[in-house]
């Protein structure tokens, strides 16, 4: 009889790690999968910025000339008040 119940125990101890080591794989799946996606969703958002969005130089450029721009009236402006 005790060989019995401590085949029982040990039954039902391997059927509980046996079940627990299932759902932590399949958790550990489920991060993967999540990781995964997410990795994905990165690159998209790499490959938009740089389709999207203007380079310092470019910003500088348009800016330093918009700059140009608005001293030149401010000038005129100024010689137009003198006179």
């Amino acid at each position: 009889m005790d060989n019995a119940l401590f085949q029982i125990i040990v039954g039902v101890a391997g059927a509980a790690v046996s079940f627990i080591a299932a759902r932590i794989l399949q958790a550990i799946r489920d991060v993967e999968t999540r990781l995964d996606k997410l990795s994905d969703k990165i690159n998209e958002l790499e490959v938009a910025m740089a389709k999207y969005y203007v380079s310092q130089n470019q910003f500088n450029t348009v800016t330093g000339s918009l700059f140009n721009k608005i001293d030149k009236i401010d000038d005129k402006l100024a010689h137009k008040a003198d006179k």
